[in-house]
Order: structure tokens, then sequence, then C-alpha cells
């Protein structure tokens, strides 16, 4: 289970993401801003998920296959999809690297009020990868490691 500021999220036994609560900036993931009693399927399907992880008004969810999608809030580029926008309403895909011939693998994930850290192998090529911390999103109080006070809205190594 997981929670963000009034959503709830639960993980079923066949990597099933179910949410329900307050669907304001698309936080529920379900396709719209309604808020929702019952239950409803978020991600499912070909797409089986082992870990949620979420903020105040979005959430991460972290595949079998060590790949990340992201819905709700993103003004502060929380989200990681290479823009800074109002909300994603639907699970969107994060590239961790766009330009990689290879997509980081990632290990695990954790989210704050209005930022997401990762942590990935990162692949340096021929059989090689180094496990790094990746962040993005709101960068106040130095929440994406330092580097600089501007929100990210994709993901920076640490």
């Amino acid at each position: 289970v997981a929670a963000g500021d009034g959503t709830s999220f639960a993980l079923s036994t066949r990597g099933e993401v179910y949410s329900w609560g307050n669907g304001r900036y698309g936080a529920l993931g379900d396709g719209d801003e309604k808020s929702r009693g019952p239950p409803r399927l978020v991600l499912g399907g070909e797409t089986r998920v082992k870990r949620l992880a979420c903020g105040r008004w979005h959430c991460v969810a972290l595949s079998e296959e060590n790949a990340l999608y992201a819905w709700g809030r993103n003004d502060a580029g929380q989200l990681g999809v290479g823009s800074f926008s109002r909300c994603a309403t639907r699970p969107t895909s994060i590239e961790l690297a766009p330009e990689a011939r290879r997509q980081p693998s990632v290990r695990d994930v954790a989210a704050g009020e209005a930022h997401t850290v990762a942590v990935a192998d990162v692949w340096k090529g021929k059989d090689r990868s180094e496990v790094h911390a990746l962040a993005w999103g709101e960068s106040a109080d130095s929440r994406l490691g330092g580097v600089d006070e501007r929100a990210r809205h994709t993901p920076q190594i640490v």
C-alpha cells in the first residue's frame, strides 16, 4: 500500500495497482481528476508493478522489468517526464536516460512532497554499469543533491 495527500493505493499479488480517494491533479492515475470511493485499476495487465511510492499529489510505480511509471501533479517536474505541466492523469513511462541506448535498470524509488528519487544501475558501456541515485522535481533544500536550486523535469544523477 501507499498513500499521498488524500489518495490511497494498493498493489495486488498480480502486480496490479488500484487507487481511490481524491483525484485532484490526476493523482489517482485513472484518467481524470475526479475523486472516487471504490478502488479502480490504474496499472496492470502486461505491466506488473512491484513497488509504489507516493508524494503529496503524485505517484511512481516500479515495474518487475525495473522501469518507472508516474502520474499526478507535475508542476515542479516531479513526474520526470521531460516537461513541466499541470499533471498527467494516466501512468506515463519515465525515461531515466533518454539519450542512452540502454535505459538504466531501477532498483528502488521514493517520492517526497514534490520530488522523486530512484537508485538505478546506469550502463557505462560494454557490460559495465554503475549504481547511481537519480533525482528530479522540486529542488528546494537541496532535495536533488544540491547541484543547484532549479526544479528539474528529467532525472539527474546526484
